[in-house]
């Protein structure tokens, strides 16, 4: 199982439609995500920021590709918190749940100013 995070935006649904008929994903998102282009997946609902639902969405998975960007993020705290914490989150459910893999992908489109 491959769980990707950031799966309903441009790089990650993009992805997803490439390893969909191939693999078993697992697509992290949130309750206001539009989910178009992730039918065949298994959704699960949690948020970056999340740390206990990010230990659900990380159960019985082998990697994680993580694609979340704060996107419009407001303050240099929205940012931090996705970015850092978030990362930070994600990669403390997968040691707690025995993931090997975690493949990052970013930009510098998600630094802000402070």
């Amino acid at each position: 199982m491959i769980l990707i995070t950031g799966a309903s935006g441009f790089v990650g649904r993009n992805l997803v439609r490439r390893l969909n008929p191939r693999s078993n994903v697992r697509c992290l998102v949130r309750k206001s995500s539009d989910t178009a282009g992730l039918e065949g997946c298994e959704l699960v609902e949690g948020d970056i920021t999340d740390p206990v639902s990010l230990l659900e969405a990380t159960k019985g998975v082998e990697a994680v590709i993580h694609l979340v960007a704060a996107l419009g993020a407001s303050t240099y705290r929205e940012n931090y918190d996705v970015h850092v914490t978030g990362a930070k989150n994600l990669v403390d459910a997968c040691k707690a749940n025995g993931v090997r893999r975690i493949v990052v992908a970013s930009t510098v489109a998600t630094l802000a100013e402070r």
